[in-house]
């Protein structure tokens, strides 16, 4: 079916309460029916029914099953956006028809598998792969075993395990975004990662990464130069202006690691998140981050000090000062309780059996009598020897 205004018609009817089926319009060029109410499956032959089309977001529904394979068919599809749905299954293995696909946005649904497919890795044109939010899991150097990465990848809030593989870090790779956060990877991050001259937003949060932040991420090529580009953080498909400001963002977080100076050398960036982590020490204090007034970026980081924090590093050490010596009084009341509880203790295994058994109290008594009598004759004893040394020395 064609839709009745004509031929490469592009319809937006996206942010309503429409609802049904997908529609089948032959002669659209560029079609977004994003946060609607549309249901059920995606039609399976919408790659041949719709092969005209170049741009195609379906996003914010509550679309569900597979992802169709007649995909493959819309050989002039610039960027497909399914993402916030319902979709399940693995990701069709088959995608070299889309030689001019540019961004491709999957997240959001409950898509699984272990790896990428080589043919979608391989798209010429790929400039933008977002996978986040699904039940994407395993080691990550499996799942990007047969993937050289030539493109932004976000595999956020999945459910990888392992290292970060340095063959993510490509030689001479365009990527400018990198997303690993909330997933189970461990290990340091790769110096390798440094190699990503385009990188401009590396964002590695909440894993369970160990080590030192290496220092060459100080160095990237694309922070030291004046381009003029315009930023558009997650185009869509009906603007897909994909270009960054001279601009960079930085979201590392795991355990204790200290910011390493050459941080503050970055003149173009814009954005940084430091917070939750065990840093301590003064805040550096020269060129860029002091540019960057957000308390909240070195939040929950209790040993931070220094401008933009409202503790100074002299109040700081102060209290570490006064948390010593409350450390030092807290020893000292606990060996008290100590002691005290230990007499308690020996004072009633001593006289606790006598209140229990009345053999014991005599004989305990006879012994103090015992005892008694033979403390007072020796001192009587030595009392009259005292005295008859007394007199002998007066004579």
């Amino acid at each position: 079916m064609a839709f009745p205004l004509g031929p490469f018609v592009r319809v937006n009817l996206q942010d309503n309460h429409l609802e049904g089926s997908i529609p089948h319009w032959s002669n659209v060029t560029n079609l977004s029916l994003k946060n609607n109410l549309f249901s059920g499956l995606i039609p399976s032959n919408i790659g041949h029914e719709m092969s005209l089309l170049q741009n195609l977001d379906l996003s914010g529904n509550m679309l569900n099953g597979s992802i169709p394979l007649s995909i493959n068919n819309m050989t002039y599809l610039n960027s497909l956006d399914l993402s916030s749905n319902k979709l399940s299954g693995t990701i069709p293995g088959q995608w070299p028809g889309l030689q001019y696909l540019m961004f491709l946005d999957l997240s959001k649904n409950n898509l699984s598998g272990d790896h990428i497919p080589s043919s979608m890795c391989s798209l010429p044109s790929l400039r933008w792969l977002k996978l986040s939010s699904n039940n994407f899991g395993g080691d990550l150097s499996t799942f990007l075993q047969y993937c050289k990465v030539h493109f932004s990848l976000d595999l956020g809030e999945n459910k990888f395990t392992g290292s970060i593989p340095e063959s993510i870090a490509a030689t001479e790779s365009p990527m400018e975004l990198l997303s690993l956060r909330a997933n189970m990877l461990t290990g340091s991050i790769p110096e390798k990662l440094c190699q990503l001259f385009n990188l401009l937003i590396l964002d590695l949060a909440q894993n369970d990464l160990s080590g030192s932040i290496p220092t060459c991420l100080g160095s990237f090529p694309r922070l030291k130069t004046s381009n003029q580009f315009y930023f558009k953080p997650y185009p869509t498909t009906l603007d897909m202006s994909m270009t960054f400001d001279n601009h960079m963002e930085l979201v590392i977080k795991g355990r204790e690691s200290p910011i390493p100076p050459s941080i503050s050398k970055l003149t173009f960036l814009s954005h940084l998140n430091l917070s939750y982590n065990n840093l301590s020490g003064q805040i550096p204090s020269s060129n860029q981050l002091q540019t960057i007034g957000d308390p909240s970026i070195y939040e929950g980081n209790q040993g931070r000090c220094g401008p933009p924090l409202s503790i100074s590093c002299s109040i700081s050490n102060d209290a570490g000062d006064a948390q010593n010596k409350d450390g030092d009084n807290s020893i000292t009341l606990e060996f008290y309780v100590n002691a005290i509880l230990g007499f308690i203790a020996a004072f009633w295994a001593t006289f606790g059996t006598l209140v229990i058994k009345k053999s014991f109290i005599h004989a305990y008594f006879r012994f103090l009598d015992k005892k008694k009598d033979e403390l007072s004759v020796l001192i009587l004893v030595n009392v009259a020897r005292l005295r008859r040394k007394i007199r002998m020395e007066r004579n």
